[in-house]
């Protein structure tokens, strides 16, 4: 089932001469008299949503959603505020049924900091759309006057989108990013995870590496396509009562060291339990979690880190 059609309009009471950031079924205009200038596209990447101000450690609070990544520069139109085009793209995110992440303008997305808010969170250290080099006026990235940002959440029934808004003030232009993260697993040449190609990879490599994403971005939750490939794995084990495994977690390296170590052994140990939920032995299985300590690809590449952040089911010796 597709998500109904979602249509925002984020543009004055009167007037008709609108133009849009469109993602699929997510519709979001540009404020009334708005003039479309950058627009950039990505099939995958991993993006950082703030839901929280920024410290000196980082973001207080954050997301990193994973999926196609649509890009948009507005210049919006002469006599308007960055507050007033702010407080219209917040409000209509609030009326269309999004829940709002975090909002926050100037000084009140910091804390205990001097950090850029926008250079942060648009440039080299985390969100960096080489493309947007490209769009023809300059980078708000740069500007620290007049800023102001929102993050927003939809829930699909077939994928969530994250919606970010940055709003500054350039000698009295006001622009405007607007992203839209869909979250999707990326495409890759993976062979189907059944009972069967565990057990030959088990038996060929003594280990069977599953790729696919089955937790929620930056958590322990198990995602609801992650029931599966979970079955499967269940059918395999119980199949061979005698055989013992490690469930084994991986992370990339991106983000503090230990904590990555935490992730990945919250996420073996749910996964563990989940099996032994559904019904395989609390004897057969063992979580470990190995953090970014065992990497299969580059973590300078998205491609890479999707490969790191995996799980593994080794067979081990009794």
């Amino acid at each position: 089932m597709r998500v109904s059609y979602l249509l925002l309009c984020f543009a004055l009471l009167y007037g008709v001469n609108i133009t849009y950031a469109q993602s699929d079924n997510l519709t979001i205009s540009g404020y009334q008299g708005s003039t479309l200038i950058g627009k950039y596209q990505s099939n995958y990447v991993q993006y950082l949503v703030a839901e929280g101000p920024l410290t000196r450690e980082g973001f207080l609070k954050k997301s990193t959603p994973e999926g196609e990544l649509e890009c948009f520069l507005y210049r919006g139109p002469a006599g308007r505020t960055a507050l007033e085009v702010f407080r219209n793209y917040e409000q209509q995110l609030k009326k269309s049924g999004l829940g709002i992440l975090f909002s926050c303008s100037d000084s009140k997305c910091l804390q205990d900091t001097y950090s850029g808010f926008f250079i942060t969170l648009y440039g080299s250290t985390h969100n960096k759309v080489e493309k947007r080099n490209t769009f023809p006026a300059k980078e708000i990235t740069n500007i620290y006057s007049g800023q102001h940002y929102v993050s927003a959440l939809w829930k699909g029934t077939e994928s969530n989108k994250y919606v970010t808004i940055g709003i500054a003030t350039d000698n009295d232009v006001v622009y405007a990013y607007i992203d839209i993260l869909t979250e999707k697993n990326m495409d890759t040449d993976m062979v189907e995870i059944t009972a069967n190609y565990i057990r030959d990879e088990i038996k060929k490599q003594g280990k069977v590496v599953i790729y696919e994403t089955l937790f929620e971005s930056g958590k322990s939750i198990l995602m609801p396509s992650a029931a599966t490939i979970i079955n499967e794995m269940l059918a395999y084990i119980r199949a061979n009562p005698t055989k013992t495994f490690y469930v084994v977690g991986h992370t990339d390296d991106t983000g503090n060291f230990d904590s990555n170590m935490t992730l990945s052994l919250q996420r073996a140990q749910r996964l563990t339990d989940e099996l032994i939920k559904k019904g395989a032995s609390a004897q057969q299985l063992t979580p470990k979690g190995v953090g970014p300590l065992a990497p299969v690809g580059t973590n300078q590449t998205e491609e890479g880190k999707q490969r790191n952040r995996r799980v593994e089911l080794v067979e081990r010796l009794k």
